[in-house]
């Protein structure tokens, strides 16, 4: 949750990540479901004692979450994550299910959305955001052409401005 919250991934992504996809204060997510969602994303100074410590002395090809079994034919780990998710967001009551709907509004998706909000009520650039969600951006001459801003610079400093609530 705090990994999604601090960095705006998708669960499957969270739950794809190898050990060596976790080096130079970077997560690079190599598998999405677009183009635009292979990327590198600055790990908030927040996770980083935490990452570390997943990582630990293991193998480079391992994953992070080792305990994640592949739960179908195209080695998709994402329903562990979400089944846990889901336990949990129940066990502590924390739930928007509107009348006549099937599902509660509250999910692992959600963290995203929120990383969006915070990101977008810092002020930063739309470019950055979806660089660092994974979305498509439309940059135009201006930003696109003529900008010498450093993306990995802009990108730091949007992670880093997020803050989770105490």
């Amino acid at each position: 949750m705090r990994i999604s919250a601090l960095s705006g991934m998708r669960l499957d992504e969270i739950g794809q990540l190898r050990i060596r996809d976790c080096s130079d204060h970077t997560f690079s997510v190599t598998r999405s479901k677009s183009a635009a969602g292979v990327r590198t994303i600055p790990i908030h100074s927040t996770l980083r004692p935490m990452i570390a410590k997943l990582m630990g002395k293991r193998d480079a090809t391992a994953y992070l979450f080792p305990d994640f079994q592949d739960t179908g034919w195209d080695g998709n780990r994402t329903m562990a994550l979400s089944k846990r998710f889901t336990y949990y967001r129940k066990k502590l009551g924390v739930h928007d299910k509107r009348p006549g709907a099937r599902r509660s509004k509250v999910n692992f998706h959600s963290f995203r959305r929120w990383f969006a909000t915070k990101a977008e009520d810092a002020g930063h650039r739309e470019n950055v955001v979806a660089d660092i969600m994974g979305h498509e951006s439309e940059v135009g001459i201006t930003f696109g052409l003529y900008s010498n801003a450093q993306l990995k610079r802009l990108k730091r400093a949007c992670v880093e401005s997020i803050k989770l609530p105490l």
